[in-house]
């Protein structure tokens, strides 16, 4: 009762109010996927938008076809966005395995998806469920850390071969180490709220396109490094919004006045 935790999923964004600060005023505090995403470099994201800009330029200007100004801008611009309509077509698939296994965790007994990619996600789920007598307690949970100040959405608070984890599903085609830093910040706040001590986390990847699939687990012994590592990012991902806000601040200013 003395924390209130607010979500605007439109805005998805989380806000706090909080007894003991600013007499409960509601503040607005960022989440965990934001901060590592603003805070860390993804190297490989960019080459793959590079690459994704190449592949489209290449299907559009073919050898020995002559292209005029109109056809060479519209190539141009289609390149722009093709990363974004690649991210949208894995989006769309891995959006359709993870309803089905949400909707499969809480007992709803979903049809499988009739695409072939995210039902291949869907069976490997599944399988792999079933081999680790895996238990759900309360999937899509919602958390706060009153101590660091963020929020987040647990996919999946559960049992797995008896022991208290949480599950994260990735629809990906790999691992990545911010996954493990971003576990580890949902860990730090699920205990800080005393819901019990977590022993594992799981990293579940679905593939992308090919229905392939791995596990990764991280246990209690890497817990607080992962941690450590997190409220760095977090440490750098605010300050850069800071300065970002006074500079921009000084820029309205020298604009106003002159």
């Amino acid at each position: 009762g003395q924390v209130r935790l607010s979500f605007d999923e439109k805005a998805h964004s989380y806000s706090v109010s909080d007894d003991a600060v600013d007499e409960g005023e509601p503040f607005l505090v960022s989440s965990v996927t934001q901060i590592l995403g603003g805070a860390l470099a993804k190297p490989a994201l960019v080459q793959w938008a590079a690459n994704m800009a190449v592949e489209s330029v290449s299907k559009d200007w073919l050898p020995g076809v002559a292209s005029d100004e109109i056809q060479i801008s519209a190539a141009l611009r289609k390149a722009k966005t093709a990363h974004r309509t690649v991210s949208k077509e894995a989006t769309d698939i891995g959006s359709l395995a993870h309803d089905y296994i949400e909707k499969f965790i809480r007992n709803e007994k979903p049809e499988l998806p009739i695409n072939e990619q995210a039902r291949n996600c869907c069976v490997a789920a599944q399988d792999w469920m079933l081999k680790h007598k895996f238990q759900p307690l309360d999937p899509e949970r919602k958390i706060y850390s009153r101590k660091y100040r963020y929020a987040g959405t647990l996919d999946c608070p559960c049992f797995v071969d008896t022991h208290l984890a949480i599950c994260d599903w990735k629809s990906s085609k790999g691992f990545f180490p911010e996954m493990a830093l971003q576990l580890a910040a949902y860990q730090a706040a699920w205990q800080e709220m005393g819901m019990g001590e977590i022993r594992r986390r799981y990293i579940i990847r679905l593939g992308k396109t090919d229905g392939a699939f791995e596990e990764k687990m991280f246990d209690h012994k890497t817990f607080r490094r992962d941690l450590k590592a997190f409220l760095a990012a977090k440490t750098i991902y605010e300050r850069v919004r800071e300065l970002d806000e006074h500079l921009n601040a000084n820029r309205r200013k020298s604009e106003k006045d002159s």
